[in-house]
């Protein structure tokens, strides 16, 4: 539409020009403003309200490493005796 010609050109050249630049502008915004104010507002947020973890001291958690750390060992003495 932004390089029409014939009949009704200077309308459809202002609506394409019209449509371009907008979706120009909101592919910017998108690709620099947004990301700028989720970093922004994230630090806002870190700074006021520190993130906590509740389930840091979880003892389920606890078993299921040594778990899983036991099972790794056991496949690494057999790959290494083979």
């Amino acid at each position: 539409m932004m390089f029409a010609s014939g009949v009704g050109k200077n309308g459809n050249q202002t609506l394409g020009a019209a449509a371009v630049g907008g979706m120009l502008i909101g592919m910017m915004l998108q690709i620099f403003v947004v990301p700028a104010l989720f970093v922004i507002f994230q630090y806002l947020q870190e700074k006021f309200t520190p993130l906590e973890f509740g389930d840091e001291e979880n003892r389920e958690v606890k078993s299921e490493l040594k778990q899983y750390a036991r099972q790794m060992a056991i496949e690494k003495e057999v790959k290494s005796k083979q």
